[in-house]
Protein backbone atom coordinates (compact mmCIF):
# COMPACT_ATOMS: atom_id res chain seq x y z
CA UNK A 1 0.00 0.00 0.00
CA UNK A 2 1.35 3.34 -0.64
CA UNK A 3 0.23 6.56 0.75
CA UNK A 4 -1.21 9.38 -2.13
CA UNK A 5 -1.71 12.97 -1.79
CA UNK A 6 -3.67 14.44 -4.37
CA UNK A 7 -3.10 17.30 -5.96
CA UNK A 8 -5.44 19.21 -8.73
CA UNK A 9 -8.23 22.29 -8.76
CA UNK A 10 -10.96 20.21 -10.31
CA UNK A 11 -12.55 18.28 -7.71
CA UNK A 12 -14.36 15.93 -9.83
CA UNK A 13 -10.68 14.34 -10.98
CA UNK A 14 -9.49 14.44 -7.09
CA UNK A 15 -12.61 11.91 -6.69
CA UNK A 16 -11.39 9.67 -10.18
CA UNK A 17 -7.80 9.39 -8.70
CA UNK A 18 -9.09 8.53 -5.30
CA UNK A 19 -11.67 5.95 -6.03
CA UNK A 20 -9.29 4.57 -8.49
CA UNK A 21 -6.20 4.48 -6.07
CA UNK A 22 -8.15 2.90 -3.29
CA UNK A 23 -10.31 0.41 -5.12
CA UNK A 24 -6.82 -1.21 -6.15
CA UNK A 25 -5.13 -1.12 -2.32
CA UNK A 26 -3.93 2.39 -1.98
CA UNK A 27 -4.45 4.71 0.45
CA UNK A 28 -5.25 8.49 -0.20
CA UNK A 29 -4.37 10.93 2.78
CA UNK A 30 -5.28 14.19 1.53
CA UNK A 31 -6.36 16.20 -1.64
CA UNK A 32 -5.12 19.86 -2.21
CA UNK A 33 -6.80 22.34 -5.17
CA UNK A 34 -3.80 24.80 -5.40
CA UNK A 35 0.02 25.22 -4.52
CA UNK A 36 -0.29 26.64 -1.30
CA UNK A 37 -2.64 23.31 0.20
CA UNK A 38 -0.48 20.68 -1.63
CA UNK A 39 2.84 22.12 0.33
CA UNK A 40 0.85 22.00 3.40
CA UNK A 41 -0.56 18.47 2.42
CA UNK A 42 2.99 17.15 2.05
CA UNK A 43 4.31 19.14 5.82
CA UNK A 44 1.43 17.73 7.61
CA UNK A 45 0.74 13.63 6.13
CA UNK A 46 3.33 10.99 6.13
CA UNK A 47 2.70 10.91 2.32
CA UNK A 48 4.92 8.29 0.21
CA UNK A 49 3.81 9.94 -3.48
CA UNK A 50 1.82 13.09 -4.77
CA UNK A 51 0.29 13.76 -7.92
CA UNK A 52 0.26 17.41 -8.98
CA UNK A 53 -1.59 18.67 -11.99
CA UNK A 54 0.36 21.96 -13.17
CA UNK A 55 -2.36 24.36 -14.20
CA UNK A 56 -3.79 25.92 -10.57
CA UNK A 57 -5.08 28.68 -9.18
CA UNK A 58 -2.98 30.83 -7.45
CA UNK A 59 0.27 29.80 -6.19
CA UNK A 60 0.42 27.12 -9.32
CA UNK A 61 2.21 23.86 -9.86
CA UNK A 62 5.48 24.96 -10.77
CA UNK A 63 6.01 26.68 -7.07
CA UNK A 64 4.53 23.89 -5.23
CA UNK A 65 7.00 21.78 -7.13
CA UNK A 66 9.79 24.01 -6.31
CA UNK A 67 8.85 24.73 -2.24
CA UNK A 68 8.11 20.91 -1.47
CA UNK A 69 11.76 19.93 -2.97
CA UNK A 70 13.15 22.73 -0.84
CA UNK A 71 11.31 21.91 2.65
CA UNK A 72 9.76 18.17 2.18
CA UNK A 73 11.39 16.31 -0.70
CA UNK A 74 8.55 13.62 -1.92
CA UNK A 75 7.99 12.07 -5.14
CA UNK A 76 6.08 13.99 -7.46
CA UNK A 77 4.19 12.46 -10.80
CA UNK A 78 2.74 15.72 -12.76
CA UNK A 79 -0.59 14.59 -14.18
CA UNK A 80 -1.87 17.57 -16.64
CA UNK A 81 -3.44 17.55 -20.23
CA UNK A 82 -0.78 20.20 -22.09
CA UNK A 83 3.01 19.25 -20.65
CA UNK A 84 3.85 16.78 -23.06
CA UNK A 85 2.81 18.86 -26.00
CA UNK A 86 5.93 21.27 -24.30
CA UNK A 87 8.95 18.91 -23.91
CA UNK A 88 11.12 22.14 -22.57
CA UNK A 89 8.48 22.55 -19.96
CA UNK A 90 8.26 18.98 -19.01
CA UNK A 91 12.35 19.02 -18.61
CA UNK A 92 12.09 21.91 -16.86
CA UNK A 93 10.08 19.77 -14.38
CA UNK A 94 12.26 17.08 -14.35
CA UNK A 95 15.08 19.63 -13.39
CA UNK A 96 12.79 20.58 -10.60
CA UNK A 97 12.17 17.36 -9.06
CA UNK A 98 9.01 15.85 -10.51
CA UNK A 99 9.56 12.25 -10.63
CA UNK A 100 7.18 11.50 -13.54
CA UNK A 101 4.74 13.33 -16.13
CA UNK A 102 1.88 11.14 -17.06
CA UNK A 103 -0.75 12.64 -19.61
CA UNK A 104 -4.04 13.58 -18.17
CA UNK A 105 -7.09 12.85 -20.42
CA UNK A 106 -9.26 16.07 -21.07
CA UNK A 107 -12.17 17.12 -22.60
CA UNK A 108 -15.86 15.23 -22.02
CA UNK A 109 -14.23 11.74 -21.32
CA UNK A 110 -11.60 12.55 -19.24
CA UNK A 111 -12.87 10.07 -16.36
CA UNK A 112 -13.50 7.18 -19.17
CA UNK A 113 -10.38 7.72 -20.55
CA UNK A 114 -8.47 7.74 -16.99
CA UNK A 115 -10.75 4.54 -15.95
CA UNK A 116 -9.30 3.09 -19.22
CA UNK A 117 -5.67 3.25 -18.01
CA UNK A 118 -6.80 3.19 -14.68
CA UNK A 119 -4.04 0.29 -14.49
CA UNK A 120 -1.21 2.28 -15.97
CA UNK A 121 -1.61 4.97 -13.97
CA UNK A 122 -1.60 3.52 -10.69
CA UNK A 123 1.60 1.53 -11.54
CA UNK A 124 3.37 4.39 -12.23
CA UNK A 125 2.28 6.63 -9.22
CA UNK A 126 2.54 3.57 -6.72
CA UNK A 127 6.82 3.01 -8.59
CA UNK A 128 7.41 6.99 -8.16
CA UNK A 129 6.33 6.15 -4.59
CA UNK A 130 9.64 3.86 -4.42
CA UNK A 131 12.22 6.81 -5.70
CA UNK A 132 12.39 7.97 -1.96
CA UNK A 133 13.83 10.86 -1.26
CA UNK A 134 16.63 10.63 1.16
CA UNK A 135 17.30 14.09 3.60
CA UNK A 136 19.73 16.37 1.80
CA UNK A 137 18.23 18.26 -0.72
CA UNK A 138 20.16 21.90 -0.49
CA UNK A 139 20.94 23.22 -4.15
CA UNK A 140 17.93 24.94 -6.38
CA UNK A 141 20.37 25.25 -9.18
CA UNK A 142 24.03 23.89 -10.44
CA UNK A 143 25.44 27.53 -10.78
CA UNK A 144 27.88 29.53 -8.88
CA UNK A 145 28.93 26.39 -6.32
CA UNK A 146 32.09 26.26 -4.46
CA UNK A 147 34.97 24.98 -5.89
CA UNK A 148 35.79 21.40 -4.37
CA UNK A 149 37.49 18.54 -4.47
CA UNK A 150 39.95 18.70 -7.38
CA UNK A 151 39.41 20.66 -9.92
CA UNK A 152 39.08 25.03 -10.15
CA UNK A 153 35.81 25.39 -11.84
CA UNK A 154 35.26 26.10 -15.19
CA UNK A 155 37.63 27.91 -17.77
CA UNK A 156 37.52 28.80 -21.63
CA UNK A 157 34.86 27.56 -24.12
CA UNK A 158 35.14 24.19 -25.84
CA UNK A 159 35.18 24.02 -29.69
CA UNK A 160 32.22 24.92 -30.58
CA UNK A 161 30.24 22.04 -32.78
CA UNK A 162 28.16 24.60 -34.76
CA UNK A 163 28.37 27.98 -34.50
CA UNK A 164 24.45 27.73 -33.61
CA UNK A 165 25.03 25.57 -30.50
CA UNK A 166 27.69 28.37 -29.54
CA UNK A 167 25.58 30.48 -27.16
CA UNK A 168 23.88 27.44 -25.36
CA UNK A 169 27.17 26.60 -23.93
CA UNK A 170 28.35 26.89 -20.02
CA UNK A 171 32.31 27.85 -20.04
CA UNK A 172 34.00 24.50 -20.27
CA UNK A 173 37.90 23.40 -19.32
CA UNK A 174 40.37 23.70 -21.65
CA UNK A 175 39.96 22.40 -25.13
CA UNK A 176 43.66 21.55 -25.46
CA UNK A 177 43.21 18.14 -23.67
CA UNK A 178 45.65 15.11 -25.37
CA UNK A 179 44.58 13.59 -27.82
CA UNK A 180 45.77 10.47 -27.93
CA UNK A 181 44.39 6.95 -29.63
CA UNK A 182 43.32 6.28 -26.33
CA UNK A 183 39.57 6.75 -25.39
CA UNK A 184 37.76 6.75 -22.12
CA UNK A 185 34.03 5.35 -21.63
CA UNK A 186 32.13 8.00 -19.59
CA UNK A 187 29.20 6.22 -17.44
CA UNK A 188 27.17 8.99 -16.31
CA UNK A 189 23.57 8.07 -14.18
CA UNK A 190 20.80 10.96 -12.79
CA UNK A 191 17.39 11.09 -11.71
CA UNK A 192 15.98 13.81 -9.94
CA UNK A 193 17.14 17.25 -11.19
CA UNK A 194 19.32 15.80 -13.32
CA UNK A 195 18.42 17.01 -17.05
CA UNK A 196 20.37 20.08 -16.81
CA UNK A 197 23.38 19.31 -14.90
CA UNK A 198 23.73 16.16 -17.09
CA UNK A 199 24.08 19.33 -20.27
CA UNK A 200 26.40 21.11 -17.34
CA UNK A 201 28.51 18.52 -17.18
CA UNK A 202 28.60 17.52 -20.87
CA UNK A 203 28.84 21.08 -22.13
CA UNK A 204 31.90 21.68 -20.59
CA UNK A 205 34.13 18.62 -21.63
CA UNK A 206 36.30 19.67 -24.93
CA UNK A 207 35.74 17.27 -27.83
CA UNK A 208 39.12 16.69 -27.79
CA UNK A 209 38.97 13.70 -25.39
CA UNK A 210 36.99 11.92 -27.73
CA UNK A 211 35.08 10.33 -25.27
CA UNK A 212 32.02 7.44 -25.81
CA UNK A 213 29.50 8.88 -23.46
CA UNK A 214 26.25 6.88 -22.01
CA UNK A 215 23.79 8.74 -20.01
CA UNK A 216 20.81 6.98 -17.99
CA UNK A 217 18.23 9.69 -16.86
CA UNK A 218 15.47 8.34 -15.14
CA UNK A 219 12.65 10.00 -17.70
CA UNK A 220 9.66 8.22 -19.79
CA UNK A 221 10.51 7.76 -23.71
CA UNK A 222 8.15 10.65 -24.05
CA UNK A 223 10.90 12.95 -23.49
CA UNK A 224 14.09 10.83 -24.11
CA UNK A 225 14.19 12.17 -27.83
CA UNK A 226 14.06 15.67 -27.36
CA UNK A 227 16.81 15.61 -24.31
CA UNK A 228 18.58 13.84 -26.96
CA UNK A 229 18.43 16.60 -29.14
CA UNK A 230 19.33 18.98 -26.49
CA UNK A 231 22.73 17.47 -25.33
CA UNK A 232 23.20 17.20 -29.27
CA UNK A 233 22.78 20.78 -29.24
CA UNK A 234 25.09 21.78 -26.46
CA UNK A 235 27.85 19.40 -26.37
CA UNK A 236 30.06 18.93 -28.76
CA UNK A 237 29.12 15.32 -29.04
CA UNK A 238 27.19 13.46 -31.72
CA UNK A 239 24.26 12.75 -29.39
CA UNK A 240 21.40 10.72 -29.82
CA UNK A 241 18.49 8.65 -28.05
CA UNK A 242 19.67 5.03 -28.12
CA UNK A 243 18.63 2.43 -30.38
CA UNK A 244 18.71 -1.18 -30.58
CA UNK A 245 21.86 -3.19 -31.62
CA UNK A 246 24.21 0.25 -31.75
CA UNK A 247 27.63 0.96 -31.45
CA UNK A 248 29.01 3.79 -29.97
CA UNK A 249 32.39 5.37 -30.97
CA UNK A 250 34.96 8.19 -29.90
CA UNK A 251 33.04 11.33 -30.08
CA UNK A 252 29.60 10.04 -29.11
CA UNK A 253 27.21 9.71 -26.93
CA UNK A 254 24.00 8.13 -26.41
CA UNK A 255 20.99 8.55 -23.97
CA UNK A 256 19.54 5.22 -22.22
CA UNK A 257 15.54 5.54 -24.17
CA UNK A 258 12.62 5.23 -21.60
CA UNK A 259 10.90 2.54 -20.80
CA UNK A 260 14.41 0.24 -21.31
CA UNK A 261 17.32 -0.64 -20.18
CA UNK A 262 20.33 -0.17 -21.97
CA UNK A 263 22.36 -2.79 -21.82
CA UNK A 264 26.48 -2.86 -22.88
CA UNK A 265 27.06 -6.33 -24.95
CA UNK A 266 30.41 -6.08 -26.56
CA UNK A 267 33.59 -4.18 -26.63
CA UNK A 268 36.28 -4.51 -29.10
CA UNK A 269 39.07 -1.79 -31.00
CA UNK A 270 37.38 1.08 -28.95
CA UNK A 271 33.41 0.80 -29.72
CA UNK A 272 31.46 -0.19 -27.54
CA UNK A 273 27.98 -1.77 -28.24
CA UNK A 274 24.88 -1.53 -26.53
CA UNK A 275 21.07 -2.95 -26.73
CA UNK A 276 17.90 -1.99 -25.59
CA UNK A 277 16.18 -4.21 -23.07
CA UNK A 278 12.35 -4.91 -21.74
CA UNK A 279 13.85 -6.93 -18.66
CA UNK A 280 12.34 -6.42 -15.32
CA UNK A 281 12.72 -2.95 -14.15
CA UNK A 282 15.91 -2.74 -11.45
CA UNK A 283 14.88 -0.30 -8.53
CA UNK A 284 11.52 0.01 -9.32
CA UNK A 285 12.64 2.24 -12.52
CA UNK A 286 13.68 1.28 -16.63
CA UNK A 287 15.85 2.60 -17.45
CA UNK A 288 18.32 1.63 -14.55
CA UNK A 289 21.31 3.00 -14.23
CA UNK A 290 22.46 -0.13 -12.43
CA UNK A 291 21.64 -1.91 -15.71
CA UNK A 292 23.80 0.21 -17.82
CA UNK A 293 26.87 0.29 -15.56
CA UNK A 294 27.20 -3.46 -14.57
CA UNK A 295 26.93 -4.63 -18.28
CA UNK A 296 29.65 -1.93 -18.91
CA UNK A 297 32.19 -3.11 -16.17
CA UNK A 298 31.23 -6.47 -17.11
CA UNK A 299 32.39 -6.20 -20.88
CA UNK A 300 35.11 -3.11 -21.37
CA UNK A 301 38.49 -4.04 -20.41
CA UNK A 302 39.85 -0.45 -21.10
CA UNK A 303 39.64 2.48 -19.15
CA UNK A 304 35.82 3.63 -17.93
CA UNK A 305 34.76 6.52 -15.48
CA UNK A 306 31.31 6.04 -13.91
CA UNK A 307 29.76 9.30 -12.48
CA UNK A 308 26.47 9.50 -10.54
CA UNK A 309 24.59 12.64 -10.16
CA UNK A 310 21.30 14.44 -8.49
CA UNK A 311 18.13 11.93 -8.23
CA UNK A 312 16.39 10.11 -5.69
CA UNK A 313 16.78 6.73 -4.73
CA UNK A 314 19.84 4.19 -4.82
CA UNK A 315 19.66 3.46 -8.44
CA UNK A 316 23.59 3.55 -9.63
CA UNK A 317 24.91 2.23 -6.34
CA UNK A 318 25.42 -1.22 -7.57
CA UNK A 319 26.55 -0.40 -10.89
CA UNK A 320 28.84 2.10 -9.50
CA UNK A 321 30.81 -0.32 -7.73
CA UNK A 322 31.10 -2.83 -10.39
CA UNK A 323 32.42 0.02 -12.28
CA UNK A 324 35.30 0.68 -9.39
CA UNK A 325 35.56 -3.28 -9.16
CA UNK A 326 36.69 -3.79 -12.57
CA UNK A 327 39.13 -0.54 -12.37
CA UNK A 328 37.06 2.41 -13.34
CA UNK A 329 37.74 5.87 -11.79
CA UNK A 330 34.10 6.94 -9.68
CA UNK A 331 32.96 9.86 -8.86
CA UNK A 332 29.76 11.32 -7.53
CA UNK A 333 27.87 14.98 -7.04
CA UNK A 334 28.19 16.61 -3.60
CA UNK A 335 25.47 17.03 -1.24
CA UNK A 336 25.39 21.03 -2.00
CA UNK A 337 25.04 21.20 -5.67
CA UNK A 338 22.87 18.22 -5.81
CA UNK A 339 18.98 18.97 -6.35
CA UNK A 340 18.51 15.62 -4.64
CA UNK A 341 21.67 14.04 -2.92
CA UNK A 342 19.97 10.50 -2.54
CA UNK A 343 21.85 8.48 -5.20
CA UNK A 344 25.10 10.40 -4.62
CA UNK A 345 24.46 9.39 -1.01
CA UNK A 346 24.02 5.73 -1.95
CA UNK A 347 26.90 5.40 -3.97
CA UNK A 348 29.07 7.42 -1.84
CA UNK A 349 28.66 4.91 0.99
CA UNK A 350 29.53 1.69 -1.37
CA UNK A 351 32.95 2.99 -0.54
CA UNK A 352 33.69 3.37 -4.57
CA UNK A 353 33.20 6.66 -5.33
CA UNK A 354 37.01 8.25 -5.19
CA UNK A 355 36.19 12.05 -5.66
CA UNK A 356 32.92 13.62 -4.47
CA UNK A 357 32.59 17.08 -6.12
CA UNK A 358 30.46 19.98 -7.43
CA UNK A 359 28.94 20.06 -10.26
CA UNK A 360 31.09 22.84 -12.00
CA UNK A 361 34.30 20.45 -11.09
CA UNK A 362 33.76 17.09 -12.64
CA UNK A 363 34.32 18.37 -15.80
CA UNK A 364 37.79 18.96 -14.90
CA UNK A 365 38.01 15.97 -12.91
CA UNK A 366 37.14 14.08 -15.99
CA UNK A 367 39.85 15.41 -17.97
CA UNK A 368 42.47 15.12 -15.41
CA UNK A 369 41.76 11.27 -14.87
CA UNK A 370 42.01 11.11 -18.98
CA UNK A 371 45.28 12.77 -19.02
CA UNK A 372 46.43 10.52 -16.50
CA UNK A 373 45.49 7.30 -18.50
CA UNK A 374 46.56 8.53 -21.78
CA UNK A 375 50.17 9.23 -20.35
CA UNK A 376 50.49 6.01 -18.91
Amino acid sequence: MVTVGIVDDSAFMRNILTEILEQRGHDVVGEASDGESAVELVESTDVEVITMDISMPGQGGHWAVDRIMERHPVPIVVLSAHVHEDAEEALELMERGVVDIIRKPGGKERSVSLWDRADEVVERIAGASQSSARPGSMANSTAGSATRGTGAGTGRLAESKASSSESSRAGSVSADAPESSKTTTLLVGSSTGGPKTVETLLANLPASLDLRVIVVQHMTDALTGSFAERLDAATDLEFREAGPNETVRGGEGVLAKGGYHLEVTGYRRGRIDIDLSKAPKINNVRPAVDATMRTAADVIDDHMIGVILTGMGEDGAIGIKAVADAGGRTIAQDEATSRIFGMPKAAIETGSIEQVLAIDDIPEAIVSLCTDERSD
